[in-house]
């Protein structure tokens, strides 16, 4: 039962979730959900999206690697956020490792906030705008393997 919830007021609520079987066997959980304001930092991604693709289409040279073209990608994308991030401390991103069963982009971003949620929303919403370009520049990257053979 969510007829308390107010999507409209931020607040903490009660709600409660119940589940019945066809043979009339029922469970119920409650559950407190807390709703908050949206912070006046919150970047909604269609914007990042947006910008992203008006980088994306000035930075992409034919002749780049697929690994090239990655780390223009997500440099871009997070240089052109730099209304989260602290002034004067610009991204760094870096191919740094390949080995036989990872490849590792290493970066560091100076973002605003210390809160948690907020932090745990801009990197989502970076990672996303990452993947969206990475796909539609058709960047793929293999997964490593290996196989292993069990002893008879």
């Amino acid at each position: 039962d969510n007829s308390a919830v107010n999507m409209k007021v931020a607040g903490t609520y009660t709600v409660t979730y119940v589940a019945t079987d066809d043979a009339g066997n029922s469970s119920s959980e409650e559950i407190s959900l807390t709703l908050k304001v949206k912070p006046d930092s919150y970047i909604e991604p269609e914007t990042v999206y947006g910008e992203a693709q008006k980088i994306l289409n000035t930075i992409i040279e034919p002749d780049m690697t697929d690994m090239e073209k990655a780390l223009k990608i997500i440099n871009e994308i997070c240089t052109d956020m730099s209304g989260i991030m602290v002034p004067g401390k610009p991204p760094r991103f870096a191919f740094v490792e390949c080995s036989d069963y990872s490849l590792k982009i290493q970066g560091y971003i100076w973002f605003k906030t210390t809160n948690f949620f907020t932090l745990q929303d801009y990197k989502n919403h970076i990672n996303m705008a990452v993947l969206k370009r990475f796909n539609e520049e058709g960047l793929s990257f293999a997964y490593p393997t290996s196989t292993i053979f069990l002893a008879k």
